[in-house]
Formats: structure tokens, sequence, C-alpha cells
């Protein structure tokens, strides 16, 4: 299972780096292309997707993840698509349909000098184009999630890294070729991701049969039951990240937002070639192993990954804080050199934030979702009302302090929680020789400085894991014990390998 384990991560590492570079491509682009309040309020846009596909999911992604392998195990592996597929399709047409008639009726009801106001009228225009765009995604988050609980990692990477490429290429064509405008940049993105979901819905497909007379009310009841607390665990999830943004545009307007979500857009990037490998693959593999041993047999699997995640907890955060600078310069420009210091602080709290999600995989494995789901909304109310009271003080900086207090005090309470539900032991003195190293680590690489910055990023990173990993054996018992256990058996293999 390990090296199952294991496989999985990179498959999904593999899917997250060929995303980001993706993400160099067109980042930088519209960054240059794009006026900083252009990219405010696609930022804006951006952020308002993710904040109302939850209600037009209605919790069916995460009841796919959760269930399949309990329907598929009572050979009901077709009632059980079918079901998610046609309730999923009708409730978001639905709810889609109301979605454009509440915007349609903002701008016909909201007076004059209300739309006049900054980008009012330009924004509400874009909010009802992406609407399309919410049910495409909500449909195809939904057959993702389907393919990761069916462990098909290269499917679902094919599909993922095929949209953001597809997506890139259509934005940057219409943008450059009828014109630099926000409506074709959104427009080349909902036929990137309508042509993946019809591959996608194909595919499945082949195996999976969608019948009206595989509908089950009792099917749909469970996973309704499980997804929709999670509605507001992931609206809440969203809104504790990205608020923040509405909170600058109102205070400091749309230029002000670009700046701050070239910051955050960056520390993103990089919680995806880190973090995200690791919990995209440990939700379908302990849900597995909970179902065929128990909470002893997720408890074996998850303690010594929890122990892993946080001993790379640390340097990763000290080498973000020692390379925002000329990372930002060099993906962004120099005009949003004033973003480093943005992204130095969101991936501190993004990291602790996401590591506590994969412990936190214990409440998931519990059923208890609104536990999960009280604990991002407790976040997100703290979140904006930090936000109001820190930006008025210390502008962007404000709101990136704010989100980092909130995450750091929502992964507190929820590995607390999830502790309660599911004990593992992962906190320990251990841990002391890995903060060390990352501070020296820390204080070395910063001393390195050249005339040309991505010179000095490349050193930067080269020596700071030329430092932290023989700091680490060094001094970490278990950690060179755990590395040795691997290389035995990897050079094990190699010998069973036929010459």
């Amino acid at each position: 299972m390990a090296r199952s384990f294991f496989s999985q991560v990179s498959h999904y590492l593999g899917g997250q780096v060929l995303q980001q570079i993706a993400g160099l491509i067109s980042f930088p682009t519209f960054t240059r292309v794009l006026t900083t309040a252009q990219y405010g309020l696609m930022s804006v846009v951006n952020s308002t997707i993710p904040m109302v596909m939850p209600f037009a999911k209605c919790g069916m992604s995460f009841a796919s993840e959760r269930f399949y392998a309990q329907y598929r195990a009572k050979g009901e592996e077709n009632e059980f698509f079918s079901t998610t597929i046609l309730f999923s399709l009708g409730w978001c047409l639905v709810f889609c349909g109301l979605y454009e008639l509440v915007l349609g009726g903002a701008l016909w009801l909201l007076p004059p000098s209300v739309l006049a106001k900054g980008a009012t009228r330009t924004l509400l225009h874009l909010l009802m184009l992406v609407g399309a765009q919410i049910f495409l995604k909500a449909q195809l988050s939904v057959l993702l999630q389907i393919t990761r609980a069916k462990q098909e990692t290269l499917a679902y990477n094919t599909a993922t890294t095929v949209e953001t490429y597809l997506s890139l290429g259509l934005s940057l064509t219409l943008l450059f070729t009828m014109g630099l405008k926000l409506e074709w940049l959104f427009i080349g993105q909902m036929l990137a991701t309508g042509t993946v979901l019809l591959y996608l819905l194909r595919r499945l497909s082949k195996t999976l049969r969608i019948r009206r007379s595989f509908y089950r009310k009792a099917i749909a009841k469970e996973s309704l039951a499980f997804g929709t607390p999670m509605i507001w665990n992931e609206i809440a999830a969203v809104a504790q990240g990205m608020a923040d943004r509405y909170v600058i545009l109102f205070f400091l307007g749309e230029e002000a937002v670009g700046v701050y979500s070239v910051g955050f857009n960056v520390s993103m990037i990089l919680i995806a070639l880190t973090m995200v490998p690791v919990y995209a693959t440990l939700g379908p593999v302990v849900f597995q192993k909970h179902a065929e041993g128990g909470e002893a047999a997720a408890r074996a699997f998850l303690e010594p990954v929890g122990r892993w995640l946080l001993r790379l907890l640390f340097p990763l955060i000290a080498g973000v804080e020692a390379t925002a600078a000329p990372l930002v310069v060099l993906l962004a420009s120099s005009k949003y050199r004033e973003a480093a210091v943005i992204t130095s602080i969101n991936f501190a709290g993004l990291v602790f934030w996401n590591a506590a999600n994969v412990l936190g995989i214990a409440i998931m494995i519990a059923k208890q979702t609104r536990l999960h789901r009280n604990v991002v909304l407790m976040g997100t109310a703290v979140n904006i009302v930090l936000a109001i009271g820190l930006v008025q003080v210390w502008h962007i900086r404000g709101a990136a302090v704010a989100a980092l207090i909130t995450a750091l005090l929502a992964a507190a309470v929820l590995c607390y929680r999830a502790y309660r539900v599911l004990p593992i032991r992962i906190w320990g003195s251990y841990l002391v020789p890995s903060i060390v190293a990352s501070v020296a680590m820390y204080f070395a690489v910063t001393q390195i400085h050249f005339a040309i910055g991505w010179l000095t990023l490349a050193v930067r990173v080269a020596l700071g894991i030329a430092l932290y990993v023989p700091l680490l054996l060094a001094f970490d018992r278990e950690a060179r014990t755990d590395v040795r256990a691997a290389w035995a058996k990897i050079r094990e293999r190699r010998r069973q390998i036929p010459s």
C-alpha cells in the first residue's frame, strides 16, 4: 500500500507540475498584458466562482469520494453513479437559473449611482457571464471526484491538465484576436471546461452506466446528508481565503486587489506543488484503509505520513520566506514587487491550514462534516473581521496578517477536534531538529544576492536543500531510520528486477 500511495502522490505531483507550468505561462502574461485594475477584477470574479460553486454541487462531489467504494463493494456502482450524475445535473440547472435571475435583478433594480461606483456594473456583467462556467465546473468537479474515488490518478491528471492548457490556449487566443477584454478570457475558460467535461463523461460511461431506472432516492438522501454540511464548509473555506479580496476592493480599490492577488496567487502555485498532491492522494487511500481495517488501520497509515508532513512544514515556510522577493519579481514583473510580502505571509498560513486538513481526514472518516464546517465558518468570520480592521491600518499587508492569524487559529482547532475523533501521535520533540535546521537554512540562504534575480532564486533554493537535508538527518534519529528503511526497500526491489 505504501508503494501505491507514493505512486499516486507522484501522479498527482506530476499533474500539478504540468498545471503549474501552464500557470508560469499565464501568470506573467496576464500580469503584463492586463492592467492592474483588470487583473484585480479578474481575481474578484475568479474568487467568486468557487464561493458559488458549492451551492451548485450541493455536496455531491464530497459524497462521491466518500461513498463510491462503499457502493462498489455492494455491487451498486451503477446505481450510485446514475443517482449522483442525475441529481447533480438537475439541481445545478435550477440553481444556475436562480443565480442568473438574482444578478439580472441586481442590474435592473440597483440605482445608477451604485452601478456607477467603481467597477460595479462591469463586475455584475462578468459574474452573469460566468454563470455557465459555474454549471460546467460543478458537473466536472463531481466527475473528477468519482475518478479520484476509483483511484484512476492518470485519468484524473489527464483531465485536469488538459483543461488547464486548453483554457490557457483558448483564453489567450481570444484575448489577442478579439481584444483585451475580460469577457473573452472567461469565454475561453468555459469552452475548455465544457470540452473536458464531455471527454470525462464519455470515459466514465464506458464502465459505468447512467440510467433513469438506476436512480435511488436512498442513495441521494445519504449523499445529501453527508454532503450538504460541506456546502458551507467549502464556501467558508473559500471565503476564508478570498473574502479579503472584497474587503480590499471596498477600502483600497481594484489596483490594490491586483497587487494582493499576485502575492496570493504565487502562494497558491507553491501550495499546489507541495501540499495538494499529498492531500489529493491521501483521502481515497485512508478511506480504503478504514473500510478494510477500521480505525486501527487508518491510524497506522496516518501517523507516519503525518509526522513526515510536519517535519517538512518548517523548511517549506523558511524557504518561501527566503525566496519570495525574487520569485514574485521573476513571475509577475517588478511592478508587483510589493506583493512579495503577501506571498511570504499567505504561504505560511496556507501551509498550516492544508496540513490541518490532511490530519482532519479523521473527521471525514467519522462523517462529522458539520464539525469541520463549524471550524471553517468560525475562521471565515474571524478573517473578515480582522481584515476590515487591519486593512485600514496596514493596507494590503493587513489583509495578509488577518489571513495568517485566521489560518493558524482554524488549523489549531481543526487538529484538536480531529485528534479527539482519531488520536494519532504526531507531535513531539522530533520536530526540534527540523525547526533548528530550517532557521539555520533561512539565515544562510538570505545572505545570497546576485544582480540577476533568477540566479539569486536558483542558488538560494539549491543551497537551502543542500543545507537542510544533511542537518535534519544528522540530528533526527527517526528520520535517519525511515530513510534507511526506504533505501533498503528500493535496493531490494532493484534486486528483484530481472536483468
